[in-house]
């Protein structure tokens, strides 16, 4: 088994199975289900957070605000919820690619599909638990660095932060399915990132545990 990412694939490594959430529609409507269950018990358990930290921070006032206000502040709020999601989605996808560098040593290739979004480094053959970090990189990093900002941040930050990390978290249900399936593999596996899909590799005549 190669210890470190390369980008040869050896020489007795064959193609044993692929992931393509584009494709797979039954794991994708799971995974958008998933995504809006995480939002709200992930939120939840900020509000949680916040009472005790932050006991002056009320979210009913900030939503009763939001509902009652007059079209410009609506449309206002609107527009921060768009700008926050599209930030959290250059920062998350920004992680993947520094680890992706951090491991590779080469600049990552960044994309869209559509309004999927992605890091990969399709030249590279990965390792199954340095490719488990990148995986779960964003997840741990903004949810630690968003947690800390809102003991720290001025009042009218704590709903945008919030919103920040709680969407974010919910972002990252694609990367937790990815890793969960990817931990059923053979240690010695290699993966190959493409961004929208990815290939995994192990040794000729190896047994893919998932099958």
């Amino acid at each position: 088994m190669t210890a470190k990412p390369t980008s040869q694939l050896p020489e007795n490594y064959q193609q044993i199975d692929t992931l393509d959430l584009t494709e797979d529609t039954n794991v994708a409507f799971l995974i958008n289900i998933g995504s809006v269950g995480l939002f709200i018990g992930f939120g939840a358990l900020i509000v949680l957070f916040l009472r005790l930290v932050r006991p002056a921070f009320s979210l009913a006032e900030e939503l009763s605000n939001f509902l009652t206000g007059d079209f410009g502040v609506t449309f206002l709020w609107l527009l921060v919820f768009l700008g926050i999601n599209l930030v959290m989605i250059f920062l998350h996808e920004a992680v993947h690619g520094l680890f992706f560098w951090i491991f590779t040593q080469s600049r990552p290739k960044f994309g869209f599909r559509g309004f999927y979004a992605f890091a990969s480094a399709k030249d590279w053959y990965i390792p199954k638990k340095p490719y488990t970090v990148v995986g779960l990189a964003p997840l741990v990093i903004l949810t630690v660095v968003g947690v800390i900002a809102l003991l720290f941040v001025p009042s009218p930050w704590i709903l945008p932060v919030l919103l920040f990390i709680t969407l974010n978290f919910a972002g990252a249900v694609g990367d937790m399915y990815t890793v969960y399936w990817l931990l059923k593999k053979p240690e010695d596996i290699l993966v190959q990132d493409f961004g929208d899909r990815m290939q995994v590799y192990g040794p000729e005549g190896s047994h893919d545990e998932a099958a």
